[in-house]
């Protein structure tokens, strides 16, 4: 079956999109496994989280979630030079 892997590449500052052929009954765990991403814990299936126990399915977008680093609403603040509360 196909299923597509978007991750974020810091370096290029873009995500990229991947297609990739796995047996049908391959969980979360051994895809990533697959992939040399067995670190990324923080994973999920169309915008929703998802354990690495989760069977994935044809067609199926695996996303892996990076740590949000700061604050939006801040960085909006900081940039105009206000403090926010």
């Amino acid at each position: 079956m196909q299923i597509e892997l978007v991750r974020f590449c810091e370096i290029q500052q873009k995500l990229i999109l991947t297609m990739h052929r796995v047996d049908l009954g391959t969980d979360m765990g051994s895809f990533l496994c697959q992939q040399g991403l067995e670190h990324q814990l923080n994973v999920g299936v169309f915008g929703k989280k998802a354990s690495l126990d989760y069977l994935l399915s044809p067609g199926d977008r695996v996303e892996i979630y990076e740590e949000v680093r700061f604050d939006p609403k801040q960085a909006r603040f900081n940039k105009l030079g206000k403090k926010h509360v």
